[in-house]
């Protein structure tokens, strides 16, 4: 099918009206427009919803006899326009748009009787996606699987996306990014191959058709909530890839993962770290194993600490740390260099007792054990930094515990409110109060800082923590553990000065 380099960029961008003006004013021009003009433009009327339209100009198309077309063209007197594939093609396509579902089919058929033996392939293709199109989706897919088995090499990728686009577009996201991660030559605006045709054809758009699938398939295994379905489903995508790509490819899902979401559950993982970023792991087999230490408080204990923390913890601290953990924005990954909020616990001490397993003292964590295969600098202990990347879980645990205090989220919505999260962490905004002429109660304050504690105390908690060694440039590389590194929580005389802060990871 030949079409114009303008009207196919017009149609790539996504303006169905251009370009079927300027296939209009193609036609219009020529005193013989060509069986392709015509059918693209008929295929361009049936995308725009004309499909009357639509096959009144496929039958000028598949038409031997003379015909007029001055209802639609005036100026142009008349046609002789003999029989085509294309033109058979649109008027199918059209007919599908009318709800004619077996009458297109049975127009399609015909294509083979005029056709190019050299074009029989890529017909077969068109014959599918229109089964696909007209609800005979398991058939359609099946018979593409059978054209893969083929093993034409010149017609493979084509065959890659098509398969890849029919699991997309009935949601199957696993199967389509794991079809489309092994195509070698995707498709691009500028291509002016079988796939355009296809796209013009069907209105399927094969850009960027892998990213696509990726993302999809970041946002249903998010959706899972289970860190082994993540792993089980990221080994099934990147299986049938070349060993050299899967790590990049299961790097590129994870990120997109966070970045959608802001959850950094996915960081929960011990062995050897991706030579994509150092928070990521090397295989997403990890998962299988990893469970992400974070134990909530019971009700009693909770107040217990809340008790024993508003001794130790002033308003105004308190404020400054929930204000920080509340305010922070979500982790987030620009070409694989992630943004992580975290609190942080400087390293004071470090000794290597054998093999692999040193023994850090910290500032706020204790003493902590852990054992790694890496290389750290015993000299320079102060490099090292253990953080709590779990701000996440943190906000959700606190949230849960306002929804059954109907009271206190009234009173937070008046008084010593936190700010949004593009105003600096830790200020407090002090919102104007109507004038009364009672005496001021403390009963508000009490209430805030009682809010900021039960935060804080969740703090206390033992945790997974992530080891991280300062760069030169002044990033971070995590330290891949061999084991969880469970430390007993936040000393409370650290309590008081909890700050969340953003490190750039490699």
């Amino acid at each position: 099918m030949r079409v114009s380099a303008t009207a196919l960029k017009s149609w790539v961008q996504g303006d169905p009206m251009e370009t079927e003006a300027i296939l209009s004013d193609e036609i219009a021009q020529r005193s013989n427009p060509t069986h392709d003009a015509l059918a693209v433009c008929a295929l361009i009327r049936t995308h725009l919803g004309e499909w009357e339209t639509a096959l009144d100009t496929t039958e000028m198309v598949t038409s031997y006899s003379l015909l007029q077309y001055s209802h639609v063209h005036p100026h142009v007197k008349s046609l002789r326009i003999k029989s085509s594939p294309i033109g058979q093609i649109a008027r199918s396509i059209a007919l599908v748009s009318a709800g004619k579902q077996d009458v297109a089919l049975d127009e399609m058929d015909f294509v083979f009787c005029d056709c190019d033996p050299s074009d029989i392939k890529l017909l077969l293709v068109i014959k599918s996606m229109l089964l696909f199109v007209c609800n005979k989706r398991k058939q359609a897919i099946s018979r593409i699987h059978r054209f893969i088995d083929d093993c034409d090499e010149r017609m493979n990728d084509i065959y890659l996306q098509v398969l890849g686009m029919m699991y997309l577009k009935q949601g199957d996201y696993g199967n389509a990014a794991q079809t489309l991660g092994i195509v070698k030559n995707p498709f691009t605006a500028e291509d002016r191959g079988p796939l355009a045709s296809l796209f013009i054809i069907f209105n399927w758009n094969f850009k960027n058709l892998k990213s696509i699938a990726w993302q999809r398939a970041c946002e249903r295994l998010y959706a899972t909530g289970s860190m082994k379905e993540v792993g089980d489903t990221l080994l099934k995508m990147v299986t049938p890839l070349p060993e050299n790509k899967k790590e990049r490819a299961h790097g590129d899902i994870l990120q997109e993962i966070i970045n959608r979401s802001g959850e950094v559950t996915l960081l929960a993982w011990t062995g050897k770290s991706s030579t994509c970023n150092s928070c990521l792991p090397s295989s997403p087999a990890v998962y299988a194993q990893t469970q992400l230490t974070l134990l909530p408080l019971e009700e009693d204990e909770l107040d217990k600490r809340i008790a024993k923390l508003r001794a130790i913890v002033a308003l105004p601290d308190a404020l400054m740390a929930y204000g920080s953990v509340t305010c922070s924005q979500p982790a987030r990954f620009a070409h694989f260099r992630l943004l992580l909020p975290c609190i942080n616990f400087r390293v004071k001490t470090l000794k290597k007792e054998q093999e692999n397993v040193y023994h850090a003292e910290t500032v706020g964590l204790g003493d902590v054990e852990f054992t790694t295969a890496d290389s750290l600098p015993l000299k320079q202990p102060r490099k090292l930094i253990f953080v709590n990347p779990w701000i996440h879980h943190l906000r959700k645990w606190h949230g849960d515990r306002d929804e059954d205090k109907e009271s206190d989220v009234e009173l937070d919505t008046h008084v010593g409110s936190i700010p949004d999260a593009d105003i600096n962490v830790g200020l407090v905004h002090e919102p104007m109060i109507e004038e009364d002429p009672t005496p001021p109660s403390r009963t508000l304050d009490v209430d805030i800082h009682t809010r900021a504690l039960e935060l804080i105390a969740r703090l206390g908690q033992p945790f997974s923590a992530l080891l991280l060694l300062k760069q030169p440039d002044g990033a971070y590389k995590r330290v891949a553990a061999d084991n969880e590194i469970v430390v007993r929580g936040i000393e409370d005389d650290a309590l008081k000065d909890i700050r969340v802060e953003f490190l750039e990871v490699l």
